[in-house]
């Protein structure tokens, strides 16, 4: 949770000022990892005397600068060229080098120079942290824009460098390269509105969602990779605008059934799976008041119910650790399927099951062994020969 904590604190503050100073994110660190930060010092104590370790040979040591006076930009309006470091990284950076700065394994630190005097450091940013812990001063590469650059577009070629110099320090997550990726689309001539990334973007922020957590009152989305695989499934058998509809109100069942918990990519992608194969048996279905009701719509009320009763969560459908290898989907759609088929008949909703058994194997047999589909769906679909006791025809039934 402290981890969490700092990274939201360091979105916070930037909402006024985006440029961050290494003092004020190893006080932050200091304040809710004490213990961690405390360790962590000690260790940095041996580069004390002797101002690091590993000098590159002829290096000019007399132009290096203090690390603890190197900002980053860690702006929310738009381009961010820079993210909020992360404590556990830099616990175990400095763990794993016991302390010892290592001036030549860090080549030095990235630091772009702009128009207006600012400057930002685009990257090497956990290496920073560890040197201005350890008190020393650091080598510098420096890049200097052009004198005509305006702060935007200097912001954009940060995040470009960035994202081509990527994972030298704390690898670069799929969600930041999504939100990173996003920015430049948009700065772009000649993007399609149907680009799928700008797409999911408008789609998150309209469902007030966000990848990383960096929009306030956004509710956190962990699994682009899996939202742009669930999307593009669903364009396999939809239309461009029922493919957004459809996106949308995946979304919004999970979010309205399991209220103020992060949205899971595992439970859309299943969903998104199933959507388009249940279409197909073109069923149809009641709610309570015998009304005619979506099999989205039916879903939202088996999972707000279940949530109501029993407190069920979105984990109790993921059940990662339980999936067939490689079929996680394929194995998440079968369990949330053959429960919400039990219930939708034990509730009185239809006078049989939706999903026989028969219809089952004809959702999964092609991405599942049979013995799990016949797991989940017990009923027996079978007829049987009757004998009329009055008039002895013999019927099935």
């Amino acid at each position: 949770m402290s981890q969490q904590t700092i990274i939201s604190e360091q979105w916070t503050a930037a909402e006024t000022n985006p440029y961050r100073t290494p003092e004020e994110d190893l006080k932050l660190w200091k304040k809710y990892q004490p213990k961690k930060y405390e360790e962590a010092k000690k260790l940095c104590e041996i580069n004390r005397e002797t101002g690091g370790f590993d000098f590159p040979m002829g290096a000019d040591t007399s132009k290096w600068e203090d690390a603890i006076n190197l900002t980053k930009d860690l702006n929310r309006d738009g381009v961010c060229p820079q993210r909020p470091f992360d404590p556990e990284h830099l616990y175990k950076m400095i763990k794993r080098a016991n302390g010892r700065f290592s001036h030549s394994q860090s080549g030095g630190i990235h630091r772009a120079y702009r128009p207006d005097g600012s400057s930002n450091t685009w990257d090497d940013y956990h290496t920073t942290l560890f040197a201005a812990l350890a008190g020393i001063k650091v080598q510098i590469i420096k890049f200097k824009h052009n004198d005509d650059a305006t702060l935007e577009e200097c912001r954009v070629k940060e995040s470009e460098m960035f994202d081509t110099k990527n994972g030298k320090s704390k690898p670069v997550g799929a969600d930041q390269t999504f939100e990173k990726e996003v920015v430049q689309l948009q700065t772009k001539k000649n993007v399609t509105d149907k680009n799928v990334k700008l797409v999911l973007d408008n789609i998150l922020s309209s469902k007030k969602l966000c990848t990383t957590g960096k929009q306030k009152d956004f509710i956190k989305f962990n699994g682009i990779k899996q939202l742009e695989i669930a999307y593009k499934q669903l364009q396999k058998h939809y239309e461009f605008d029922e493919v957004k509809t459809h996106t949308k109100k995946i979304l919004s069942v999970q979010m309205k059934s399991f209220p103020n918990k992060d949205v899971s990519a595992y439970f859309h992608e299943a969903i998104s799976f199933i959507l388009p194969k249940v279409r197909d048996l073109n069923l149809t279905l009641k709610d309570k008041d015998d009304k005619d009701i979506t099999f989205l719509d039916s879903l939202q009320e088996f999972f707000i119910a279940q949530h109501s009763a029993n407190g069920t969560e979105v984990g109790f459908y993921i059940h990662t650790n339980e999936n067939i290898k490689n079929k996680s989907k394929e194995t998440i759609a079968l369990r949330i399927i053959s429960m919400w088929n039990d219930w939708y008949f034990n509730t009185g909703r239809g006078n049989k099951r939706p999903i026989t058994k028969k219809r089952g194997k004809s959702l999964f047999s092609d991405v599942l062994p049979l013995w799990i589909i016949d797991a989940h769906f017990k009923q027996s679909d079978e007829t049987k020969e009757v004998t009329c006791p009055v008039c002895s025809n013999v019927f099935d039934a």
